[in-house]
């Protein structure tokens, strides 16, 4: 009489695979674990949401301003590029174009100079006194009858100046309100203060 027998190694295999998948049935049908697995997923979104946006950030930045500048200086355009360090400790250069326009008379300047300055951040702006110093270029322009005078001029000049950043998108943008006052040691009458906006751009 011959006797059928199930090999043992294929029997082994079914038992493993049922486990498996009744051990998985059961972690996945389970309502504790997943309602467990949802709190955590929330806990850490709202973490997330609740974390600050860091205001000040090392590395380069380039801001765009306008404005206003007084003694004859008129309106502005200008640029600044900073290297913001870890320390907060902040070094660049700045350029500025003045244009002011009367009758039969123009004034034009420029101020092209070196800039240090110290960030402090405090929610939920940074703000950043700084020192200028460079050159100062007066070109001035006179048009009367039978004739057109012109005359330039370069200075020494160096300005204190107090730049408010208000950070946009994470940091990246940042709205700037900008005011400086310019002294020129050996002409008094250049003597100016300067109010400009502006955005700024971190890379």
């Amino acid at each position: 009489m011959t006797h059928s027998r199930f090999p043992l190694p294929l029997l082994l295999a079914f038992f493993f695979a049922f486990a498996v998948s009744a051990c998985g049935s059961l972690y996945e049908g389970s309502p504790e674990q997943e309602a467990e697995d949802s709190q955590r997923a929330q806990k850490a979104e709202s973490e997330k949401l609740a974390k600050p946006l860091p205001l000040y950030k090392s590395g380069i930045s380039v801001n765009l301003f306008s404005g206003y500048a007084s003694s004859d200086f008129g309106f502005a355009i200008g640029g600044r590029t900073t290297y913001n360090f870890e320390n907060r400790l902040t070094l660049g250069a700045a350029y500025s174009r003045y244009f002011n326009f009367a009758f039969f008379a123009t004034l034009q300047s420029s101020q092209a100079s070196g800039e240090i300055g110290y960030a402090f951040p405090n929610a939920p702006i940074v703000a950043r006194p700084y020192l200028q110093a460079g050159s100062l270029s007066l070109e001035s322009r006179f048009l009367i009858p039978g004739a057109d005078l012109r005359a330039t001029t370069s200075r020494f000049y160096a300005a204190p100046g107090l730049e408010v950043m208000i950070p946009l998108q994470n940091g990246v943008i940042q709205f700037l309100l900008d005011g400086r006052y310019t002294v020129v040691p050996d002409l008094s009458g250049a003597n100016s203060f300067g109010l400009f906006l502006g955005l700024g751009f971190r890379f």
